[in-house]
């Protein structure tokens, strides 16, 4: 992985079709982007989306142009925001055993807080860049972990975790039956606010 500065704004190659990007709060200003107002119909956010995959394109040497994209912002409390750019994957790799969606979440179970504070320790600090997004749901007794990635360091992640929890599987339908019988105790950014009150 590396890391590259152009015109104020943090590009970090994560593999071969993922890109992070960092745009602080002077950077949004620049492009006159305001987080809550982005809509990639809307032409201004369109074009500046554009401008910002040229420059990852040029900094990273992976191929935005003649692929199909997969683009996600987060906000960050300076004002800014985080931008995550996933190659989508041709379909015979889409159509593998394998495969796995880009909003299919991992889920793992755990029996108490502890292991979930661990486990979240060591991701933070080994591989802080695997994980995109997270939440906290509890359900019989034990706490389900949802974990989102977009690269292709998933079997990393997976031998990670199932040295803390159960792994139960992934995918929608069974990330909506936990998410229906359970109560979310952490909607967004679950390993963040963890590390944040529970260290």
């Amino acid at each position: 992985m590396f890391e590259l500065e152009v015109n104020l704004t943090k590009i970090e190659k994560i593999d071969h079709q993922t890109v992070k990007i960092i745009l602080t709060y002077q950077d949004m200003c620049n492009y006159n982007l305001i987080y809550d107002e982005m809509d990639y119909h809307d032409i201004n956010t369109k074009k500046t989306i554009l401008k910002i995959v040229r420059i990852a394109q040029a900094k990273t040497n992976i191929d935005m142009q003649s692929n199909k994209l997969y683009i996600e912002a987060f906000p960050c409390t300076d004002g800014g925001c985080i931008l995550y750019i996933n190659l989508i994957q041709t379909q015979q790799s889409q159509t593998s055993s394998d495969a796995k969606p880009l909003d299919s979440p991992f889920i793992f179970a755990f029996e108490h807080i502890n292991d979930v504070v661990q486990l979240c320790q060591r991701l933070k600090s080994l591989h802080p860049d695997l994980i995109v997004k997270s939440s906290l749901v509890l359900m019989d007794s034990h706490y389900h972990l949802f974990l989102y990635t977009y690269c292709d360091k998933e079997q990393k992640l997976l031998s990670i975790l199932k040295e803390y929890g159960e792994y139960l599987g992934t995918g929608a339908i069974l990330a909506a039956t936990i998410q229906e019988h359970g109560k979310a105790l952490i909607c967004e950014n679950a390993i963040e606010t963890m590390l944040e009150y529970l260290v």
